[in-house]
């Protein structure tokens, strides 16, 4: 009975497969008008052709504009070298004075892939000048040297003019002009001065013997009333022989700059009067006579605005060994001249001091590394003061003292070393001592 019952089973499953075949081909077929059914032809799938399209196009781009032998390309303003320059120079005694920095613009032919590697800087454009052997103007023929894979093209410029000259340099003096100035009456104006009075003028020799002179001019005109000395710096021009300006590029000055015064004066009645150098002198112990008192000079008005007294000298009193009468000379100065009589006499007489002599024993040595022996046992010291003080002060109250520690410890001989002396404080106010003094000590 079970084995029946498959076999109904396995027949119903043939049945079921056969029909789904034969709807299966109903679908994917289409009747013809004789009743006989045809595949249906599938759609061609056309984006992978299109994509194909595209690739090879761009490759033929590629080969046709990026890669190919013959594309070309302009580099531009590349600097011509001149070469053997040194040779003019230093054999020729000729110098080059035009064709620096001058620029041409190369072409090349070559892939692209290879021209895009470089750039300016590695395109070498000279000009050779080794056979120059005089001055003059010449075209020189430019020659262009390219990198591997390039080739020459074309150049805008085949050569290029050059100036050579013999080189020279001459000294012109220099010669300043104000102009703009506003002047006044109260004033005195002196001649404008230059700091440098040359210039080293360099360059072509055609040039430099067309020049005369170097000037400075100088414009005050934006500094209102001029009213005391006044300085500026201003640049140097040079001017030929017919008065014209001197414009050359390849023209060196020594210096393109000078400072330039215009001096400025009025004059002044000045009090004279001297200085003292240690400040022993005062009102109370001499009379100082200056003939004349007062002095008239000639200056810049800002300087003599300060100036309250002339000092005709300074008195060292210790040189001063009794009364005395000197005369000196003014000297003129980078501020002031004087005017009329540059003799000045000085007296000076002594008031209420008298002078006394001590012979001092105590003396001491400052001598650093060496050993010495003081040869000098006792020095006659005059002091000055008052009479009551020189009646208190006794030979031991004064002591001197010698320095010889600059010298080397390696140096031996007698030297006369200079003493200072010194008062004991009880007495000294108002005594000094009168005339110099030293000592022979023998240094080993």
């Amino acid at each position: 009975m079970k084995k029946e019952i498959n076999i109904q089973e396995n027949d119903a499953k043939t049945e079921e497969t056969a029909s789904e075949e034969k709807f299966s081909a109903v679908t994917d077929g289409e009747e013809s008008e004789d009743g006989i059914n045809k595949k249906k032809k599938k759609p061609l799938d056309i984006f992978p052709r299109i994509v194909c399209v595209l690739l090879a196009l761009i490759i033929w781009f590629y080969v046709m504009q990026v890669d190919r032998e013959d594309y070309e390309e302009e580099f531009s303003a590349v600097e011509v070298v001149l070469t053997n320059t040194s040779i003019l120079e230093n054999e020729r005694n000729l110098y080059v004075y035009s064709g620096y920095g001058f620029t041409v613009d190369v072409t090349v032919n070559g892939k692209k892939s290879v021209i895009n590697k470089y750039s300016s800087d590695d395109i070498s454009v000279t000009a050779d000048l080794k056979d120059i052997t005089e001055a003059g103007e010449y075209k020189i023929p430019i020659s262009v040297t390219l990198p591997a894979g390039l080739s020459l093209a074309q150049t805008d410029f085949s050569d290029i003019t050059v100036y050579v000259d013999e080189k020279k340099s001459e000294t012109f003096k220099i010669k300043a002009k104000v102009s703009g100035a506003n002047y006044s009456n109260e004033f005195e104006y002196g001649e404008l001065t230059t700091e440098y009075d040359t210039v080293i003028v360099t360059g072509p020799k055609n040039v430099i013997d067309s020049i005369d002179y170097a000037i400075v001019d100088v414009d005050f005109s934006s500094l209102g009333i001029i009213s005391e000395t006044t300085s500026s710096v201003r640049t140097l021009g040079l001017v030929d022989k017919d008065g014209n300006t001197v414009s050359n590029p390849y023209l060196k000055l020594s210096r393109n700059e000078v400072k330039v015064t215009l001096p400025v004066y009025t004059e002044k009645e000045v009090p004279l009067s001297v200085s003292y150098m240690y400040g022993y002198f005062n009102e109370k112990n001499v009379e100082i006579t200056i003939t004349p008192e007062t002095v008239r000079v000639k200056g810049d008005p800002a300087a003599l605005s300060s100036l309250e007294t002339l000092n005709v000298t300074q008195i060292d009193e210790t040189a001063v060994t009794g009364d005395t009468t000197s005369v000196y000379t003014l000297a003129d100065t980078d501020y002031y001249s004087v005017l009329g009589d540059r003799n000045v006499t000085v007296s000076i007489k002594h008031v209420g001091t008298l002078v006394k002599t001590y012979s001092v024993d105590t003396i001491s040595v400052d001598a650093g590394s060496n050993t010495y022996e003081l040869l000098t046992e006792s020095v006659d010291v005059t002091l000055r003061g008052s009479a009551v003080a020189l009646s208190n002060i006794e030979a031991r109250d004064i002591s001197l003292k010698a320095d010889i520690s600059e010298y080397s410890k390696d140096y031996s001989g007698v030297i006369k070393a200079d003493l200072k002396v010194s008062i004991r404080s009880n007495y000294g106010d108002g005594v000094y001592e009168v005339g110099s003094y030293t000592a022979q000590i023998k240094v080993n």
